[in-house]
């Protein structure tokens, strides 16, 4: 019988991040494959499909370059989500274009988030390229502009660019801009999970922290993620 649960790839040389990943994964119901090096990698990607990939692009059997060209010029890999493990900050996310990042050590929630969003999002874009009719790939509210497909924001003329739990928080406060998204609602969009308010107030705070900052290195500190008490977020984006 064939597993119909999305597949993760996970490439790591160390055996605890790994075995880490893959318990956690596995206990909400994914499937799992994980390889030590590039050649391993690459074996896995040759004998089965995958839906997402989490890989440390150092692992030895190929350089990060190689390992990275390999995934995004293959016709069958270039689409697959891909998440790179890192000790080293993500200073260099250019150059992968299309790639989050999680810095190790990470927290299980970062990871269930980043899982979840783009999967998510591999699955809404698989949607909409069957559909004739698309809705909009720019959302625009006063000087912020975002990308709907990739990562891509700009404040203004500067460019910059979004983890996914970050995008897909700003896509539905973008979309909700003449109104307050409540906590609740944020929570399942970001996070896959229907869930009471303090849950969902207590999961979405340290990613709306980390967007507010983002967003506010760019209009002189301003605030542009407001709180509504209770009840959960509004986005003031100055013209």
């Amino acid at each position: 019988m064939t597993d119909t649960r999305p597949c993760i790839l996970v490439v790591d040389s160390d055996i605890k991040v790994t075995e880490h990943i893959k318990r956690t994964l596995e206990a909400e119901d994914y499937w799992v494959q994980v390889a030590g090096d590039g050649v391993s990698a690459l074996a896995i990607l040759q004998s089965q499909a995958v839906d997402l990939i989490l890989a440390d692009i150092s692992v030895p059997g190929t350089n990060d370059r190689k390992l990275y060209a390999e995934m995004h010029e293959h016709p069958r890999w270039k689409d697959i989500p891909l998440v790179i493990l890192t000790g080293q900050g993500i200073s260099c996310d250019v150059r992968y274009e299309g790639s989050d990042y999680l810095t190790k050590p990470f927290q299980t929630e970062d990871l269930m988030a980043i899982v979840w969003s783009r999967l998510h999002q591999a699955r809404q874009q698989a949607v909409s390229h069957s559909r004739i009719i698309l809705e909009p790939r720019f959302l625009t509210v006063g000087r912020l502009r975002l990308d709907v497909v990739k990562h891509y924001a700009w404040m203004g003329e500067q460019e910059f660019i979004l983890p996914a739990p970050e995008h897909t928080l700003l896509v539905h406060l973008m979309q909700q801009a003449s109104n307050m998204a409540s906590a609740q609602e944020l929570a399942r969009v970001v996070y896959g999970i229907h869930t009471d308010f303090a849950n969902a107030q207590a999961r979405l705070q340290p990613l709306v922290f980390s967007l507010r900052h983002r967003l506010a290195f760019f209009v002189e500190g301003k605030d542009c993620v407001s709180e509504i008490p209770g009840v959960g977020y509004h986005l003031l984006i100055p013209d």
